[in-house]
């Protein structure tokens, strides 16, 4: 799920232990965000992300302070909070739900004014008319979740793109 939502380089490992250079850390700390998920602020910020192998140990005492539970709210922090992909996939199915319906209806006509002339229409017409206009309203709807989290995004401090350096100040000019 993170090499979709958060466009992790497949391979990469995404673990609890990093090493970050200063500009990352700088950047992290900028978030303002109420649901922070550091591993979606690394891979917004920068795309140089590597692996060093680390030779991971039992635990010598006590358990895992995760549960079950609070590792599901970590994933919806990661789902919810730093991509607008499920609002997209929702306009997408919706685009698809009401051509699909507009295809069924349109076979239902074929086949009730060529090939089955007695064939009562009801039931699947009424199916088909609900299915389109169950998905025209999923497309609106994933078109209003769009803007509200563009919104979202704007209010955390998500900037969309972030200058490591300009040549102006490399040359130390205004």
């Amino acid at each position: 799920m993170a090499n979709l939502m958060l466009r992790k380089p497949r391979g990469l490992y995404l673990s609890s232990f990093k090493i970050m250079n200063r500009f990352v850390v700088d950047e992290v700390l900028k978030y303002q965000g109420p649901y922070p998920y550091l591993d979606g602020l690394i891979c917004h910020l920068t795309d140089r992300l590597g692996q060093l192998d680390v030779r991971h140990q039992d635990r010598l005492g006590g358990k895992s302070g995760y549960t079950f539970r609070k590792l599901l709210r970590l994933w919806l922090n990661m789902f919810l909070g730093f991509s607008i992909l499920p609002l997209r996939i929702n306009i997408y199915v919706g685009l698809i739900t009401s051509f699909a319906s507009v295809g069924w209806l349109f076979t239902i006509l074929i086949d009730k004014l060529w090939i089955t002339p007695t064939m009562t229409l009801g039931i699947p017409t009424v199916l088909a008319c609900m299915a389109l206009f169950s998905g025209v309203q999923l497309m609106v709807l994933g078109l209003i979740g769009e803007y509200v989290g563009r919104i979202y995004l704007a209010a955390n401090g998500k900037p969309m793109f972030v200058v490591r350096s300009s040549t102006r100040e490399e040359l130390g000019h205004d």
